[in-house]
């Protein structure tokens, strides 16, 4: 019989960790700590297969805590979820830049979070689960032969090429400058994934992002909100529109390449 991984929840709210031990215990372990220092013991002494790290913490803030989990070589390769309320935009930039893999806005429904676990942890879930979703159509070939293809949509030539350049030759990358291009390509490629940025000339990135969610030939690929860091509340909206994800510019390629990687993997 397969052990259910240990997951770790560092949230100083009881009603919290509560709520994510019961969405979470029929098929994980979870452990919880309500201090930065506790989750750090607790982490260390256990070595979970995921934390889930809030950035409120009584003693120790949540980024302090990260720095810690990621200087310590006995746990600085265990993923961190960070779960944070709306409008911590740069803390959660600096989050991701230390290292964080993913993120939670609080508050958040059940099926939210264990999507977040499940494509973090890439564990395969019995078939009786009641959160295991219908396996996605295998992706189709890319002109490039078996390469996933990612389609950015975005109007800046810098971070087109940017892209471009961190994901080749691991993927196969089609660059759209305007949200009709984009739709264009996303109808006629289906690709296993799109970098759509919120401003585009034209037709904005939710409009764009609603037509995808509205044709069933599209509704299933994932899109991940490419966005500046002062439009919170934009990338919230997306969220409720259904976005797989989002990613704060300006981001390092690393950072990039992870995400592409996660949300693809997940959707095989």
């Amino acid at each position: 019989m397969q052990t259910p991984p240990k997951i770790l929840v560092i949230d100083d709210e009881p009603g919290v960790r509560r709520y994510m031990e019961r969405a979470l215990a029929d098929f994980y372990t979870v452990l919880t700590a309500a201090d930065g220092f506790q989750g750090i013991a607790i982490a260390q002494r256990n070595q979970p297969k995921l934390i889930i790290l809030d950035l409120h913490l009584p003693d120790i803030d949540g980024l302090s805590v990260l720095a810690r989990l990621k200087a310590d070589p006995h746990t600085q390769n265990i993923p961190v979820v960070i779960a944070s309320v709306r409008g911590q935009t740069d803390l959660l930039f600096e989050a991701q830049q230390s290292g964080a893999v993913d993120q939670l806005i609080k508050p958040f429904d059940v099926q939210t979070l264990c999507n977040t676990v499940h494509r973090n942890l890439r564990f395969e879930l019995p078939e009786h689960s009641p959160h295991k979703t219908a396996s996605p159509p295998p992706p189709r070939r890319s002109a490039a032969g078996l390469r996933s293809t990612v389609l950015v949509v975005d109007d800046e030539e810098g971070i087109q090429k940017l892209i471009q350049r961190a994901l080749e030759p691991a993927y196969s990358v089609v660059l759209a400058g305007t949200g009709q291009e984009g739709l264009q390509w996303a109808r006629a490629l289906h690709p296993q994934l799109i970098l759509l940025d919120i401003h585009l000339p034209e037709l904005d990135g939710l409009s764009v992002l609603a037509r995808l969610k509205s044709e069933a030939r599209t509704a299933d690929i994932p899109v991940v909100i490419v966005s500046v860091q002062s439009t919170t509340d934009i990338m919230l909206e997306g969220q409720q529109a259904h976005a797989a994800d989002y990613l704060i510019k300006p981001f390092h390629p690393d950072t990039l390449r992870l995400m592409v990687e996660r949300h693809i993997a997940a959707n095989r």
